[in-house]
C-alpha cells in the first residue's frame, strides 16, 4: 500500500496525490468536461483546507424584504501564499481577491481570466499539470504510468465502496486507505460518505482533509459534496435548497 506523503514540491506528488481534476481527466482525456473539473478542482481545494465554502442568510439588495441563503467561498486555514500548488490550483486560488466570494462572482471572474472559453482550464492547467506527471502522451492518450496511476485510484475507491462497512470496524486499515485515496475521496459513494461522516475522531486524524464545523454544518464534504454539479453552462445553479444566483432584479443573477 502506498502511503500519501506530504511534499514540498508539486512535482513530487507524483503516485500519491493525484488531485479530483486530474483524476477526472485521466477516465477520459477526449470526453472529460472542463466545467466538471472546476467543480472537483474547486472541491478539492475545500476539503484539504485551501479554501472554505459555506452559506448564509443576507438581504439579496437593498429592496429585499427577506433574506435569502446564499453560498460564499473564501481562502480556507490551509491556504499558504508560498504554497505549493498545481497550476490549476493556483488559478483558482488566484481569483481570491477579496475576504469573500459569492459563487457568481467566481463564475464571473473564472470568465474573465479564461478569456471566456471554458475549456482553457481543462487544456491550458489541468492538462499541463498531467503533462508534468508524464502521465499523458498528449492531450488524447495516457502513459502507461497514467494509465497505472488511473488503476491505483479506482481500485481504492472500489475497494472502500465495497467494505465499507467491515472498514468502518478496522479503523487502521480504513484510515491507511483512505490517506492513499486523499481528496479523491469525493469520488466515493453517497452511501459510503454518509457512513464515513459518522465517524468524525477518524477524518479528523486524516493530514490531508480539513475538518471544519462551518463546513461541515453545510455538509460540502458529504451528502452536498456534489453542490458545484448543477451549473448549467457554467450559469446559475437550479434545484437546490440553496440559492446560488446573485442579487439582481427578480433574482435573476
Amino acid at each position: 500500500m502506498i502511503k500519501l506523503r506530504l511534499v514540498n514540491s508539486y512535482a513530487q506528488f507524483v503516485k500519491t496525490n493525484i488531485k479530483p481534476q486530474e483524476y477526472y481527466y485521466l477516465q477520459s482525456p477526449l470526453r472529460s468536461d472542463a466545467i466538471e473539473m472546476l467543480k472537483y478542482a474547486l472541491q478539492g481545494l475545500s476539503i484539504t483546507g485551501h479554501i472554505v465554502i459555506y452559506s448564509k442568510l443576507i438581504f439579496i439588495n437593498k429592496n429585499a424584504k427577506h433574506k435569502r441563503r446564499r453560498i460564499f467561498a473564501k481562502l480556507g486555514p490551509k491556504y499558504n501564499l508560498h504554497g505549493s500548488y498545481s497550476k490549476s490550483e493556483s488559478f483558482l486560488l488566484s481569483l481570491f481577491d477579496k475576504p469573500e466570494l459569492r459563487l457568481y462572482e467566481i463564475r464571473n471572474r473564472l470568465l474573465k481570466k479564461l478569456d471566456e472559453k471554458i475549456d482553457k482550464f481543462k487544456t491550458d492547467y489541468v492538462y499541463n499539470d498531467i503533462k508534468e506527471f508524464e502521465l499523458c502522451k498528449n492531450k488524447f492518450f495516457l502513459t502507461e504510468k497514467g494509465r497505472e496511476e488511473k488503476k491505483h485510484i479506482g481500485l481504492i475507491i472500489d475497494q472502500i465502496n465495497e467494505k465499507i462497512d467491515s472498514l468502518v470496524l478496522n479503523e487502521n486499515e480504513l484510515k491507511t486507505l483512505l490517506e492513499d485515496l486523499g481528496s479523491n475521496l469525493i469520488f466515493l459513494e453517497e452511501e459510503t460518505l454518509s457512513k464515513l461522516k459518522q465517524n468524525i475522531p477518524l477524518l479528523t486524524e486524516l493530514s490531508f482533509l480539513e475538518i471544519s464545523s462551518e463546513n461541515l454544518g453545510d455538509s460540502f464534504y458529504f451528502s452536498g459534496i456534489d453542490s458545484f454539479a448543477s451549473f448549467d453552462s457554467f450559469g446559475d445553479v437550479g434545484g437546490s435548497d440553496f440559492d446560488f444566483g446573485g442579487g439582481g432584479s427578480g433574482d435573476s443573477w
